[in-house]
């Protein structure tokens, strides 16, 4: 597992919210899900493990509130 300097990589990460590699993709071409950093200008995406922790507390607070997943 990467550590928070070296953030997760877009398997990593999806791995972490419980979906597919293929389902985190199509999140992000609709602009959804949570907000990856760029370390290398050009460079791959990765992800925090505290901001992707943070996005899936949101989501959990947001289907208790709403009475059930969504």
């Amino acid at each position: 597992m990467a550590s928070d300097r070296d953030g997760l990589s877009q398997k990593e990460a999806a791995a972490r919210i419980g979906v597919s590699y293929g389902t985190f993709r199509n999140m992000r071409s609709r602009g959804y899900g949570p907000q990856p950093y760029y370390p290398v200008p050009g460079g791959r995406p990765r992800w925090r493990p505290a901001t992707v922790d943070a996005w899936i507390e949101q989501r959990e607070a947001t289907a208790a509130k709403h009475g059930g997943a969504r």
